[in-house]
């Protein structure tokens, strides 16, 4: 095995320190540039300086070589130039499709920019970066969506959000590649479902704590419907809100729960529901403000909203950085911490009750809130 080789056995097999030991005698014997952009990306997530260096070598020998600029931006973005980083970015993905979706063969460059948007809590333009990277390093988005993926705290009211958000065109085109492909969501299999009740016991057990049994209760965005199911095992009359008909189809014709293939309705009455829940769904909601507050409205007096959403202020998050996976996930738009969530919730007439971390995604809480009686 020559020393190319060896490195990238170390690099596959999740030995970066051994690798770039081994890139360290290539280098120094051939710095084809090549193997220095190769080296760099391994370098991203153990010594972003020294990536930095390597990338940069690159450029001195391939000034045009966008791969190498690519890894320079990624590793100015963990060294904390995000402006650079983003502008860095942008030039590279424009230059060579292969960099506009490192997941998905055959993409196209990419040149489109969506507008940029205001803070959705509380209209404030602008706002501080506080990551920039490409997101097709964690999956695909099908070369439907703008993979530079930035995201910047509200200078007035803190939160955390995407600042050019996609449009709801653009989300469409993505999900809809998303259906059609291998890599598409399929239902969960008995397996999975019975890891998925397990995992929803001690949440449906604290909601029945808060409102004293099992109640009327709406689930909005409801997916394949296990969520649901567990629940009406369990004694409640469920409702579910799921905007993938396929999803909606599923869960009705296999548990027999009903769910209607849309959003919120507005004709659905006020003080309707014991508890109204929403998992891992606040994060996509373009105006997420108007949707707890129209969920809020539902409640009856004394019932309770049930959420779990990415947190910044997680354990997980915290120890992940920059290699957080929730930073590149195609929809989501806003990315709470635990001040910003609480504000949030106060701000539709909710009182935080109870949290917990939530195993539904990496660095994941859950939270209920009572609307007062």
């Amino acid at each position: 095995m020559d020393n190319l080789a060896r490195a990238r056995a170390h690099r596959d097999a999740g030995r970066p320190r051994d690798a770039l030991a081994v890139y360290a005698r290539l280098v120094e014997q051939r710095p084809d540039p090549g193997v220095l952009t190769e080296a760099a990306e391994v370098a991203l997530g153990v010594d972003p300086s020294l990536a930095e260096a390597l990338a940069r070598r690159s450029l001195e020998a391939a000034p045009n070589l966008a791969l190498a600029a690519h890894q320079l931006a990624e590793a100015w973005a963990r060294l904390g130039r995000l402006a650079d980083a983003r502008e860095l970015l942008r030039a590279a993905v424009t230059q060579d499709g292969r960099l506009a979706d490192l997941r998905h063969p055959g993409a196209r460059p990419w040149t489109e920019r969506a507008p940029e948007a205001p803070c959705p809590a509380c209209e404030t333009p602008g706002g501080e970066l506080v990551f920039v990277g490409n997101a097709t390093r964690v999956q695909t988005v099908f070369n439907q969506l703008d993979p530079v993926k930035a995201w910047v705290r509200c200078g007035s009211c803190g939160l955390v959000r995407q600042p050019d958000p996609p449009s709801d065109e653009a989300l469409g085109r993505y999900y809809a590649a998303q259906r059609g492909s291998a890599q598409g969501v399929a239902p969960p299999d008995g397996r999975a479902v019975t890891q998925e009740c397990l995992t929803w016991e001690p949440v449906l057990q604290q909601l029945e704590r808060a409102i004293g049994g099992a109640g009327t209760l709406l689930e909005v965005g409801s997916a394949w419907g296990v969520f649901l199911a567990a629940a009406q095992w369990r004694g409640w009359d469920v409702r579910g809100l799921e905007l993938s008909a396929p999803a909606a189809a599923h869960a009705q014709r296999t548990f027999g729960v009903p769910v209607d293939a849309a959003r919120v309705p507005e004709e659905l009455p006020d003080a309707t529901f014991d508890a109204v829940v929403l998992w891992e769904v606040i994060e996509h909601f373009r105006r997420p403000d108007e949707a707890l507050s129209a969920l809020a409205r539902r409640v009856r007096p004394g019932g309770v909203l049930a959420l779990s959403t990415p947190d910044l202020d997680h354990p997980a998050h915290r120890a992940l950085g920059a290699d957080d996976p929730m930073w590149s996930v195609p929809g989501h738009l806003v990315y709470y911490d635990r001040r910003t969530l609480d504000a949030a919730i106060v701000r539709a007439g909710l009182q935080v009750e109870a949290r917990w971390f939530s195993a539904r995604h990496v660095g994941s809480v859950g939270v209920i809130a009572r609307r007062p009686a």
